[in-house]
C-alpha cells in the first residue's frame, strides 16, 4: 500500500488525493492478464460474489463511460457512475451515497511476465469517509485482495 498518488492515474475534475476527506492506494501483482482481471472488474453484476461487502448490484446494459449502476451494501445505498473505461486498462467510477461518495480508478498494468500490476487509487468525502479511515483502508483492501485472480 502506498499513500501516494500513483502518476498514471487519471482524476476527473473535483476529485483526487488532495480533493477529499480521504485517500487509499493498494497495489497488487496478479498472474491474470489484464483483460481477464479487467473483464472481472467491470462485470458488475458479479460483484456480490466476490466481493464481501456488496450485497447487491442492479446494472442494466453494458457499461460505458457515463453509464450508471446501483451498489448495494450493509451501511449504504450508492449510485455508480461509470467515469472512465479504457479496455483492458482502466475502469474509473464515482459512488454517490447517503454518507459517502467517493472515486475508485482502476490501473491495470500488463507486466512483461503476461501477469498484471493492478494500481487502485481511492479519493472519499463525506462523513463515512472522515470518521472511518481506517476502516475505508481495510474496505478498499479487500477490494484489490478479493478480485478473482484466474492466471494464465
Amino acid at each position: 500500500m502506498s499513500a501516494e498518488p500513483f502518476p498514471e492515474v487519471h482524476w476527473p475534475p473535483g476529485w483526487g488525493p488532495d480533493r477529499g476527506d480521504g485517500f487509499v492506494s493498494h497495489e497488487r501483482r496478479m498472474t491474470a492478464a489484464a483483460g481477464a482481471v479487467f473483464a472481472r472488474l467491470v462485470a458488475v453484476e458479479a460483484w456480490p460474489r466476490w466481493q464481501r461487502a456488496v450485497e447487491r448490484t442492479e446494472v442494466s446494459g453494458e457499461l460505458a463511460t457515463g453509464s450508471g449502476f446501483v451498489v448495494v451494501t450493509r451501511r449504504h445505498l450508492l449510485d455508480g457512475i461509470v467515469g472512465e473505461l479504457d479496455r483492458p486498462n482502466r475502469f474509473g467510477w464515482a459512488a454517490i451515497g447517503d454518507r459517502v461518495s467517493f472515486y475508485q480508478n482502476w490501473l491495470l498494468l500488463e507486466e512483461p511476465d503476461g501477469g498484471t500490476l493492478v494500481v487502485f487509487q481511492e479519493a472519499s468525502r463525506g462523513p463515512s469517509a472522515f470518521l472511518r479511515a481506517a476502516e475505508r483502508l481495510e474496505l478498499t483492501r479487500d477490494w484489490v485482495y478479493a478480485l478473482p485472480d484466474d492466471g494464465r
